[in-house]
């Protein structure tokens, strides 16, 4: 059997789908790897008994997605200099699933080698949905960058992209990579990384589809976010604006001191103490002018499960703060900015 094309996004439903003839049960054996995807399978992770719903029953529908979740760690992976990175381990995995139906005695391959992420995909999409569309992984064409920084561009490695061609503003190609494709789950999924110091250009354009505007910020300082995307892949999202932090303290309760101690009485304690007190820091970001086409990633990045501040490859932790959005467009509010709270995924005292 062919390895089975596309991209299955575990965050949404997958399901293996078999019809029923004079069955009354299938078993399912999932077997979920990393590394190399090529060796026998061993034992399976999950097996699973469905019994045939009713007598009017056509299907036997099983979930597979939920399962494959329990296996994707993900972590980002960054470079200073020019380099094609493979995802970090776990973060991409490979799916494969036998059957064999009660009438049958062998298991049958049905899903091989499918590459897995923790992205998601639309309800409008469907079930089912495995994503074959471009193999860059990025969640809108319009894009910003920082002057002299690190561009960073996820895709997918399985054969069908022939290079990946970054050019300036002029046209004129200044990075070309062409993709080796490995046996590896963790090289389906790779990360480009292109150093842009000392290029003087006002935007960049990948495979001429994908464009970055290059913004020279000289009053404040930048901040790169990284979020795990749609996709189940990182990518970046530079806030170039006004930046403030605000630190919200917590405790448990307030008790009474004894004030009596050995018979003395000491006026210099405290009467009254808090328990346990702690805090965490909440930053707030401004993405300073942006196209409408980035609503996209901020959505996105809203959206994720995993978001970090990438201070050149120091990965702090945070969590997205908004519980809403107000879309903004060209039409209704002319200029497109956004502010958004981050905070982090962490107390300032270390108690784990």
């Amino acid at each position: 059997m062919e390895e089975t094309e596309g991209l299955l996004l575990a965050r949404s439903n997958y399901y293996l789908t078999e019809p029923i003839g004079a069955e009354t049960n299938i078993e399912i054996q999932m077997f979920f790897r990393t590394g190399d995807i090529t060796a026998p399978l061993q034992n399976p992770d999950y097996t699973k008994k469905v019994f045939k719903p009713s007598n009017a029953s056509e299907f036997f529908d099983v979930i597979i997605s939920r399962f494959a979740l329990d296996f994707i760690e993900t972590k980002p992976v960054f470079s200073q200099t020019n380099a094609v990175l493979n995802s970090s381990l776990s973060s991409v995995i490979s799916t494969s699933i036998l059957t064999k139906k009660d009438t049958q005695t062998e298991f049958v391959e049905k899903v091989k080698n499918l590459i897995t992420t923790r992205g998601y995909s639309g309800y409008l999409q469907g079930a089912n949905y495995l994503e074959l569309n471009d193999k860059i992984l990025l969640s809108s064409l319009q894009n910003q960058m920082l002057k002299d920084s690190i561009l960073m561009i996820p895709f997918f490695n399985n054969g069908s992209l022939s290079a990946i061609s970054i050019k300036n503003d002029l046209d004129v190609e200044v990075f070309n990579h062409v993709p080796l494709v490995t046996d590896f789950a963790e090289s389906k999924i790779q990360y480009l990384f292109f150093n842009t110091l000392g290029i003087q250009s006002t935007y960049f354009t990948v495979n001429d589809t994908y464009f970055y505007e290059v913004i020279d910020e000289c009053k404040y300082t930048p901040q790169r976010v990284t979020f795990l995307n749609a996709y189940g892949v990182f990518e970046d999202l530079f806030f170039y604006k006004a930046k403030q932090e605000q630190v919200q303290f917590t405790q448990e309760g307030e008790y009474k001191n004894n004030f009596v101690k050995g018979g003395s009485y000491d006026t210099s304690r405290h009467l009254y103490r808090s328990g346990n007190k702690n805090a965490r820091t909440t930053i707030s970001l401004n993405t300073g002018y942006i196209e409408e086409q980035q609503n996209k990633s901020i959505v996105q990045l809203i959206n994720s499960e995993y978001v970090y501040f990438n201070n050149a490859g120091v990965f702090i932790p945070v969590n997205v703060d908004e519980s809403s959005l107000e879309i903004l467009t060209r039409i209704n509010d002319k200029l497109i900015n956004y502010s958004i709270d981050f905070q982090q995924s962490f107390d300032r005292i270390q108690n784990v």
